[in-house]
């Protein structure tokens, strides 16, 4: 899965990897001060969660912008996202016919596919 950011203005997608179990321990530990989540939560909340999205959005980006404030970041749910990636799409596919069967499962891979 990959966490996207598109800053206000442009018009090209930022892109990381989500992989928690990567963040390094004061990173983790950035995220659960600011968010008020254990990491597990913050993992299982990260997708819908506005403060989540905000405060790995900040972790990301001091990386390269060491001086960044937690409060200088203020985005819109739309400028960020969770997207799956292809092998993510065709395992979700496939167990989808055996959870799903007739036309729940074809709705189910016709939204696969929108997305």
């Amino acid at each position: 899965m990959y966490f996207v950011y598109k800053p206000e203005g442009s018009s090209e997608w930022q892109k990381w990897k989500f992989e928690p179990e990567k963040l390094l321990s004061p990173e983790a530990e950035a995220i659960e001060r600011k968010t008020g989540l254990d990491f597990g939560e913050f993992v299982q909340k990260a997708r819908f969660n506005m403060r989540c999205r905000r405060a790995l959005l900040w972790v990301l980006l001091k990386r390269e912008h060491p001086r960044l404030t937690f409060e200088d970041v203020q985005i819109s749910m739309e400028q960020t996202d969770f997207r799956f990636t292809r092998a993510e799409y065709d395992e979700m596919r496939a167990k989808a016919h055996e959870q799903f069967d007739g036309a729940e499962l074809d709705a189910f891979l016709e939204q696969l596919d929108a997305e």
